[in-house]
C-alpha cells in the first residue's frame, strides 16, 4: 500500500468571495458582462476560477474541474464529425455556486442554468431573426431599415458591420427577452410577496452572421469548407455566405448541496434574491440610468456582450468599430475559440502584407456560444459584495489515503525462487538419507505369515 495525499470533510466554516441571495442584485450587468466579456476573450478554459468551480447535476459520472469545457467541445467535435444530436443531448445543466477560497460542500445559494446551442440554416432554422441578406432582416423588435444603433439600448436586437483584419463581417443579434425594466432585476424577489417572480426564466438568444472575404485576400480552408455546408447559405450566388446559431435558455437562482468529491449538486430549491434597490426614486436622481443595479437574466448579460450596448439605456454601443477594430463580437468569437491570425500577402510588394484573421465556421460559432454562456453563468456569482462564511458550507481538511501501490518485480521473482527452494528442497534431502523401519521378531514374522521359501 502507498500513501497518497488527500481530503477529508471537515466542519470548518470555509470563507465566501462573492454574492449571496441578499447581494445578487445590488450589482450592474455591466459589472457582470464586462466580467464574462473579459473571460470570454481570454480564450481560456471555461470554468469558474479554482477553487471555485461549476456544479454538474447529481448522477453525473466522472465529472471533472472543466466538465463544462469538456461538454462544449465533444459537442464541436460532434458537429465537426457531422454527428446529429438531440436537444436533450445538447443541452448542459450547470449550478454556479459561490466564489470560495478553498473547495467546500454542503449547501448555498447559487444560479443554475440549463445551455443548447445549435447552428441553423437562415432559411428556416431561425425563430427570432428573418434574414435573407445583412441588409434585409426582420426580428420582433426591429428590423434592417428602421434599426439604429446609435438609439439601441433598450429593445434586444442589435446588427454590427465590420470590415478589418482580412474579413468582411455582418452580424445581427437578437434575444426574446425585455431589457427596458431598468433598475428591476430578473432573479429578484417581488416587492409585493415573497414569491418568487416568473422563475426559472426560459428564454433564446440568436445570432446571424455573414462572412466574405474582401479583395486581395485569400480564403482560408474554414470560409473554403463553408461553401459546402448545408447550414450555410450563399448570398444570391455570390461569395458572402450566411447562417445562424440559435441557444436556447432556462435559468434559476436557489439553494443547492454541493458533493465535493463528485463535483456535483443535488436538492436544488428556488430561492429568489432580495430586492436590491429599495427606492429608485431616490437614487434616480443621483445616479445615471445606466449606474442603476439589478441582474438582467442570462440571455439579455450575454447580449449585452455580443452587442456592447448599456441595457436599459437609450445610446450607441461601446463598440463602434471605427477606433477599436477588436471589439466586435466576430473578433471575439475568434479569440475565445483559439483563432489563430496569419500574415497574409495582399499585393505584389514584399512590404503588402496585412494581418488576417480566420473566418468563423458555424461549428466554431456554436463552440464560442457556449462558452460565452457558461462564461456568464460563472460571472453571474463570481462578483460582488463577499469575505463572509455560512456556516451551512464547510471546507476540507488534508488526510493521508492508503491506496494500492505497484510491487517490483524484482521483488516479485525473489518471492517466487524462495518459494520454489522451500518446496524443492526437503524433497531433495530425502533422497540423501538411510531409510529405517521397525524389525519383526520371530512370532510376529510368523502371525502375520511370512514365507521363506519353503518354510512358514
Amino acid at each position: 500500500m502507498d500513501q497518497r495525499d488527500g481530503l477529508k470533510l471537515s466542519y470548518r466554516p470555509v470563507t465566501i468571495v462573492g454574492v449571496n441571495e441578499t447581494t445578487f442584485d445590488v450589482r450592474t450587468n455591466a459589472a457582470v458582462s464586462g466580467l464574462a466579456s473579459n473571460n470570454w476573450r481570454s480564450g481560456r478554459v471555461t470554468t469558474p476560477n479554482s477553487p471555485a468551480i461549476f456544479y454538474a447535476p447529481e448522477g453525473t459520472k466522472n465529472v471533472s474541474s472543466t466538465f463544462f469545457e469538456d461538454f462544449a467541445q465533444d459537442i464541436y467535435q460532434q458537429d465537426l464529425a457531422g454527428i446529429k444530436t438531440s436537444a436533450q443531448n445538447r443541452t448542459i445543466m450547470v449550478f454556479s455556486g459561490p466564489p470560495v477560497a478553498e473547495r467546500s460542500y454542503g449547501r448555498a445559494w447559487g444560479f443554475l442554468s440549463a445551455i443548447s446551442c445549435s447552428a441553423s440554416n437562415l432559411k428556416n432554422g431561425m425563430k427570432l431573426i428573418n434574414a435573407t441578406s445583412p441588409s434585409n432582416w426582420t426580428t420582433a423588435w426591429s428590423n434592417s431599415r428602421f434599426f439604429d444603433a446609435t438609439y439601441g439600448g433598450t429593445y434586444p436586437v442589435f446588427a454590427f458591420s465590420d470590415s478589418s483584419f482580412g474579413m468582411d463581417a455582418t452580424y445581427v443579434v437578437a434575444s426574446d427577452r425585455d431589457i427596458s425594466g431598468v433598475g428591476n432585476g430578473d432573479y429578484i424577489r417581488s416587492r409585493v410577496s415573497n414569491d418568487t417572480t416568473t422563475q426559472p426564466i426560459q428564454g433564446a438568444l440568436e445570432i446571424a452572421i455573414w462572412q466574405s472575404i474582401p479583395e486581395g485576400f485569400k480564403p482560408d480552408d474554414g470560409f473554403k469548407n463553408m461553401t459546402s455546408n448545408p447550414l450555410v447559405t450563399r448570398l444570391n450566388d455570390s461569395s458572402v455566405l450566411g447562417y445562424g446559431v440559435r441557444c436556447t435558455v432556462e435559468s434559476d437562482v436557489g439553494y443547492a448541496s454541493f458533493d465535493a468529491a463528485t463535483r456535483t449538486y443535488s436538492d436544488f430549491v428556488n430561492r429568489a434574491a432580495d430586492f436590491g434597490t429599495q427606492d429608485l426614486t431616490t437614487i434616480g436622481s443621483i445616479i445615471p440610468i445606466f449606474q442603476y443595479p439589478g441582474v438582467f437574466a442570462i440571455q439579455s448579460i450575454v447580449f449585452e456582450v455580443l452587442s456592447t450596448f448599456s441595457l436599459g439605456y437609450m445610446g450607441p454601443p461601446s463598440c463602434g468599430g471605427g477606433s477599436d477594430t477588436t471589439c466586435s463580437a466576430f473578433y471575439g468569437a475568434n479569440l475565445a475559440t483559439g483563432g489563430v491570425p496569419r500574415i497574409s500577402q495582399v499585393g505584389d510588394s514584399q512590404y503588402a502584407k496585412a494581418l488576417q484573421i480566420p473566418s468563423i465556421t458555424p461549428e466554431r460559432m456554436t463552440l464560442a456560444m457556449y462558452k460565452l454562456f457558461g462564461e456568464t453563468a460563472s460571472a453571474m456569482m463570481a462578483i460582488g459584495p463577499g469575505n463572509w462564511t455560512s456556516g451551512d458550507l464547510k471546507g476540507l481538511d488534508p488526510a493521508n489515503d492508503m491506496i494500492a501501490g505497484v510491487v517490483p518485480w524484482q521483488l516479485v521473482l525473489v518471492l517466487l525462487g524462495t518459494w520454489a527452494v522451500l518446496t524443492t528442497l526437503p524433497q531433495l534431502l530425502t533422497f540423501s538419507q538411510a531409510r529405517w523401519s521397525q524389525t519383526l521378531e520371530a512370532y510376529a514374522i510368523r502371525r502375520f505369515g511370512a514365507n521363506w521359501r519353503d518354510a512358514t
